[in-house]
């Protein structure tokens, strides 16, 4: 609010606060260019209203000067001529000398404009005065303002042209020319849609009028782009920045242009490589949350980039080591790195969304973005196919090892059977079941699961078997009756029924007391071949068991083509016979066919008395198990084989 103070008299005393009112609003608009006061006078000059502008520029206050003559701030009597032209010509301006309170004097630019009264006549005058001296520094201010705008606008690095209401560009600077081609006299006074993509030109005055009818500043790198056309016809990627401003010919838009072609082709070109690299690329923040997460990295661990960005990542991706256990993020080497060292590299784990733990390979390093935002990148690759491999290429060369193993057992004789119990349900004479193992170096017995897939791989298989049947004959020829097992390797060997007819004539066995046992995996590489051999050792006056009953597809096709004296009901079957009932039926069901066929069953895998009492009410013939005998060994010295010791229970 601006302060007015007026003499006790007024003009029209029914109305003393509208002529306040409206001086005061007078007063305030011109005080608001600066360094201007206000003030009233009678006609015989003296003051009647006192502005703050009057007070600031004089030194009195309203109180002291109303009432007082105009006099009192003359220098050299040059007040009354004013008055006299003022009266003479209604309105006056121009320089006077005045004087201030402290007596200091300055040179005012006066202007004098007379009040009218309801008569037309003046009652009273106003004068606006400001002080040369202010004005003239005002002017050198304003002057030097505008040459730095000038110096700012010409030095900028960034193209920058002023465009008035009509879009014609008024200036421009050297940058420009840089940008654009141009030449500044080939810029100004041309529309500034020549700058623009011939595409964007027919639209722009519409947008353009647009912002003119609300102006506002756009600041650049404000995430929107601006597409701009050099002379010579190549595209440009721009960033703008406008801004709105006055001039003394009317409204205008300074627009502040930087080229981004190259730095936004190299952007580009590097969330390419990013989102198509192999690799997967996460950046975590200096708080350990995830900024970003590449293509890869989603694919490896399931997770979207929306899902993990702001989110710790320790505890989303990275809070297991690689054999389970818990990770404490305090322990954790990528975590440090945010404050400790330069780059770390290893073999660690991250755990994928749906829980499964990804062994990676990674590399990382420390990112300084400022003084103290510290974060890390991290580029890390899955290394469960490197594993597979490693795993694989160990086993192949495990597997040529137990070659070697496997040669040095067979000639140096430590192969050795184990035999265990085949207990008839009715009564009868037990049998057993040879069961292969190898003793190495040291003593230690090892189980066939461990040496066979090798024999099996690499051509030993034969030579085992028929080591077996060789032992397994002259147990019989000792009079033991039997079982042997058969690979489906030996069972397409063409040579082998001959080799068995030789050494049950060379030991003496009885035939009937070798029974060989075939799975029913081995028949299914070659049932013709299966046929030929069963029906070879029939000949010969051996018997034949099918092993695993009921677990393969072509179970019933067996029976029909092959000469098979023993059923061996499947453990699977046999383990949880007194808890499953569809077992139960199972097993009965394969009883009732094999006494149909005039076949004779075996149980395997008998654990306990109560499994062995329903076998026996179910009429199965034989049973064989850990509750009925382990497998002991027996070692075949220079003559016929003994009993031995040692009786064990599978690993």
């Amino acid at each position: 609010m601006h302060e007015v103070a007026r003499g006790s008299e007024q003009p029209d005393a029914e109305a003393p606060g509208t002529v306040l009112t409206l001086f005061g609003q007078i007063t305030g608009a011109v005080e608001s260019c600066g360094g201007v006061s206000v003030l009233a006078a009678d006609l015989c000059g003296a003051v009647t209203l006192w502005s703050d502008g009057a007070r600031r520029l004089y030194g009195f206050d309203g109180r002291e000067i109303v009432g007082q003559p105009l006099s009192l701030l003359d220098v050299d009597g040059s007040a009354e001529g004013m008055w006299e032209r003022t009266r003479r010509l209604g309105s006056w301006e121009g320089p006077a000398q005045r004087v201030r309170k402290d007596g200091s004097r300055f040179t005012a630019r006066v202007s004098a404009t007379p009040v009218l009264g309801a008569d037309g006549n003046p009652e009273g005058y106003v004068f606006v005065s400001s002080d040369v001296n202010e004005e003239a520094m005002l002017r050198r201010e304003l002057e030097d303002e505008r040459r730095y705008e000038r110096s700012l606008f010409d030095a900028s690095d960034d193209a920058m042209v002023m465009v008035d209401d009509a879009g014609v560009i008024r200036r421009a600077n050297e940058a420009s020319e840089r940008t654009f081609g141009y030449g500044q006299t080939e810029l100004v006074g041309q529309p500034v849609e020549m700058l623009l993509p011939a595409r964007d030109r027919a639209d722009h005055p519409e947008r353009r009028a647009s912002f003119s009818s609300r102006p506002c500043g756009r600041v650049m790198a404000a995430g929107v782009d601006f597409a701009g056309l050099r002379k010579d016809g190549v595209e440009l990627t721009l960033e703008i920045r406008l801004t709105p401003h006055p001039s003394e010919t009317g409204p205008m838009v300074t627009a502040e242009m930087r080229d981004v072609t190259e730095s936004r082709r190299s952007a580009d070109l590097r969330a390419a490589v990013m989102q198509n690299m192999a690799e997967g690329v996460w950046v975590m923040d200096r708080r350990g949350q995830l900024v970003m997460m590449n293509a890869a990295a989603s694919s490896m661990l399931g997770w979207s980039e929306a899902e993990l960005v702001g989110r710790p990542i320790h505890e989303a991706i990275h809070y297991q080591h690689p054999d389970g256990s818990a990770y404490p993020e305090e322990d954790c080497r990528l975590m440090r790195l945010r404050s400790e060292g330069e780059t770390a590299a290893g073999h660690d784990a991250f755990v994928a969304k749906d829980g499964r733990i990804v062994p990676i390979s990674y590399s990382a390093s420390r990112l300084l973005d400022g003084a103290s935002e510290n974060g890390v990148v991290v580029v890390f690759h899955d290394t469960t196919a490197e594993h597979a491999e490693r795993a694989r290429a160990q086993r192949a060369l495990d597997e040529l090892t137990w070659v070697g193993r496997i040669r040095d057992a067979l000639d140096e004789n430590r192969l050795v059977l184990y035999a265990q119990p085949i207990i008839p349900l009715r009564g009868g004479i037990p049998k057993s079941e040879l069961l292969l193992r190898m003793i190495g170096p040291n003593g230690r017995i090892i189980l066939p699961g461990t040496f066979l897939p090798a024999a099996e791989k690499h051509g030993l298989i034969g030579e085992i078997d028929r080591w077996v049947i060789k032992h397994a004959i002259a147990l019989a020829a000792d009079g033991h009756t039997v079982h042997a097992n058969i690979s489906a390797h030996s069972i397409a060997d063409s040579g082998l029924l001959a080799d068995i007819e030789h050494w049950l004539h060379e030991l003496g066995a009885d035939p009937a007391r070798v029974v060989f046992e075939l799975t029913e995996t081995a028949l299914m590489d070659d049932i013709d071949a299966g046929e030929r051999f069963t029906r070879g050792l029939n000949a010969l006056g051996c018997a034949v068991a099918l092993d695993d009953f009921g677990t393969g597809f072509g179970s019933f096709t067996y029976l029909q083509r092959l000469p098979v004296r023993y059923l061996k009901i499947d453990i699977e079957f046999v383990r949880d016979l007194t808890t499953n009932a569809a077992s139960r039926h199972l097993v009965k069901a394969i009883v009732s066919l094999a006494k149909g066929f005039e076949q004779e069953t075996i149980a395997e895998g008998v654990e306990d008395a109560q499994t062995l009492e329903l076998l026996r009410d179910f009429g199965v013939d034989y049973a064989q198990g850990f509750h009925l005998g382990s497998p002991a060994a027996r070692r075949l010295t220079a003559g016929p084989m003994g009993s031995g010791s040692s009786p064990e229970r599978p690993d």
